[in-house]
């Protein structure tokens, strides 16, 4: 019964089937030696679920926020998703906010990919090129 109800209280708080994209962040310097700062993205479908206090406690002691974080389940095309995540400048775009990628957990074996993800700053602060926000 235990078991039972620690699910239902999983699946009640799920947001199903969110349109999101991953942000790649490049940073290169051009032929005049000028720093250019390129963005690559990826659109998927991604559940997302609030990360919940526990989770949060185990990972770093105070330094994330409950409201603010997330933990996205990536669908789709995983290889190439795989790829986004392994940059450590990488993003998630949702509701005109961009989550900060903190921790990935590789289930790719099962269809999915699941990525705890902190609020980094909102979309247009993201675009300006605010990197310290």
């Amino acid at each position: 019964m235990n078991v039972l109800l620690t699910a239902l209280s999983s699946v009640q708080t799920l947001i199903p089937n969110q349109e999101v994209e991953l942000l790649k962040e490049e940073n290169f310097k051009n032929e005049s030696g000028f720093a250019i700062r390129n963005i690559v993205r990826l659109k998927l479908v991604a559940q997302i679920q609030p990360a919940k206090e526990q989770e949060l406690k185990e990972l770093a002691e105070g330094v994330l926020g409950v409201d603010s974080t997330y933990k996205f389940y990536l669908l789709g095309d995983l290889v190439e998703v795989l790829n986004f995540i392994s940059n450590e400048q990488c993003f998630i775009s949702w509701k005109n906010n961009i989550y900060k990628v903190y921790q990935k957990m590789d289930y790719s074996g099962n269809g999915w990919i699941k990525i705890l993800a902190v609020l980094y700053c909102t979309y247009n602060d993201f675009e300006k090129g605010l990197n310290d926000v």
